[in-house]
């Protein structure tokens, strides 16, 4: 089997990726993290995005956040408290609490300790009313929500040690709940983007990792220890609809087809983070489908680090004798030199490293032309689909000032931002008009006949030392 490398792209030591993300499970969520008394949310790569406008008491915990960012849970151990912008609170009635998550309608599911047990409640986030609760047979179980991308089902995950686990699916309807075992002795890895199907990863009583669908959870795949000579743990997640990363002992990180048909070992240089000593992963979080979280553990502190997968073998190739394809394979070629180059060289390279982003599926591109009637100019949309996207983990990827920013919604005029310059400036391309396909910086058209053009003076200016971006 072959292996690829994951480049180490940050190290968050001071983060706890169990007790301080919101939430915790695999995937492209959006996350957060409570510290001294503000929420801030986070970026692909865990960085400090924006702080949410709401404080919280310093005595209380973060439980959730809604999707919309604009209401949060917490708990002070005797009751469960949603705040949101503007002094709106209301009060649950409900102590312990250690899992949240918001459902459609205003709603608000969480697990606490309850008379004989563990329970689900469900309760209104404007006014704080329980309007359901359902037992869920177990005693003290360590809590893990994992919801579903599209049908507002959680996967309830209930780790009770050494007594096995519990896997529950939990549905609301009409203000009432639905709460249904589905599994023993296994854990949820999650979906894919899709929703199609969930992982299901092995308990220390179980061995294999499998794939069921969903919501019927027929079996689909299924990975035995003795096919990849190593036993899983419970740590896994899709990175994609195509792709599962797996975590074994003592042999690292696996990545896996949707089948579970494995493909490669990944390497990761430690040293960087622990020095020369021995060290292993101790918790491995997906966070998009190129970048992921993992504690780097040597016997202390774990520390938190994100990594990126950059396999070129699954990279389309740039072939061709047409003039857009020999001028992307200069550029891809310009690139990698440029990555060869000592220090960070240019503004904005010791961030993306002059690395960009795995590019984007036709059909994604094509979604994005029809959603916003905006036909890309070619260079540019070739550029997406053959050379990149963005960069590793949805961040800016290599490219001007602070990097090439990943496909969004067009900006003013027609435009469509490529690219922040500080100080509220931006280059933009245009998409209508005139100027269609020309770049701009701060409003003024550039010289450059068509985007490539723009970028390849970027390369350019960077191999001969030139800080001119």
């Amino acid at each position: 089997m072959r292996r690829i490398a994951a480049e180490l792209l940050t190290v968050h030591r001071g983060l706890d990726l169990d007790a301080d993300l919101v939430p915790v499970v695999a995937g492209p969520a959006r996350r957060h993290r409570l510290r001294h008394g503000t929420v801030d949310e986070l970026d692909g790569r865990l960085h400090h995005r924006r702080i949410l406008p709401m404080g919280v008491p310093l005595t209380m915990d973060l439980l959730a956040v809604a999707p919309s960012g604009d209401l949060i849970a917490v708990t002070d151990d005797s009751a469960v408290h949603v705040l949101g912008a503007e002094g709106r609170s209301a009060t649950v009635g409900v102590a312990g609490a250690d899992a949240a998550h918001f459902v459609a309608g205003g709603l608000l599911l969480l697990t606490a300790p309850s008379r004989g047990g563990h329970a689900v409640t469900l309760a209104d986030t404007a006014t704080g009313r329980v309007l359901d609760r359902s037992p869920l047979g177990v005693d003290r179980p360590v809590v893990t929500l994992t919801p579903h991308p599209h049908d507002g089902s959680v996967v309830l995950d209930a780790g009770l040690g050494d007594d096995g686990s519990a896997l529950f699916v939990v549905r609301v309807a009409v203000g009432t709940l639905a709460v249904e075992r589905i599994g023993t002795d296994v854990y949820a890895g999650g979906f894919p983007p899709a929703g199609d199907r969930l992982l299901l990863l092995p308990h220390a009583r179980t061995r294999d990792v499998s794939v069921v669908s969903w919501p019927d959870r027929h079996p689909v795949a299924c990975l035995a220890p003795d096919r990849v000579g190593a036993r899983f743990d419970e740590c896994g997640c899709f990175l994609d609809g195509g792709r599962v990363l797996l975590r074994t002992f003592g042999s690292g990180l696996l990545l896996c087809s949707a089948d579970l048909e494995p493909t490669a070992w990944l390497d990761l240089d430690l040293t960087p983070v622990v020095g020369a000593g021995d060290a292993e992963l101790s918790r491995v979080v997906g966070l998009s489908p190129d970048t992921f979280a993992a504690d780097v553990w040597d016997g202390g502190e774990p520390v938190p680090t994100v990594w990126w997968i950059h396999d070129r073998a699954a990279r389309p190739a740039l072939t061709g004798t047409d003039e857009l394809s020999v001028r992307l394979a200069r550029v891809a070629g310009k690139l990698d030199r440029a990555r060869e180059l000592d220090g960070p060289v240019m503004f904005g390279a010791d961030s993306h490293h002059f690395w960009l982003g795995p590019p984007l599926p036709e059909d994604a591109v094509a979604d994005f032309e029809r959603a916003h009637a905006v036909p890309l100019p070619a260079d540019y949309r070739a550029f997406l689909t053959r050379l990149g996207h963005g960069g590793p983990g949805g961040s800016p990827g290599a490219g001007p000032y602070y990097g090439l920013e990943p496909l969004d919604g067009p900006a003013p005029s027609g435009t469509l931002t490529l690219s922040h310059q500080g100080c509220g400036h931006y280059a933009r391309l245009a998409t209508s008009g005139p100027d269609r396909g020309r770049v701009t910086e701060d409003g003024t058209r550039t010289d450059d006949a068509d985007f490539l053009a723009w970028y390849e003076r970027w390369l350019d200016a960077t191999l001969a030392g030139e800080k001119t971006f």
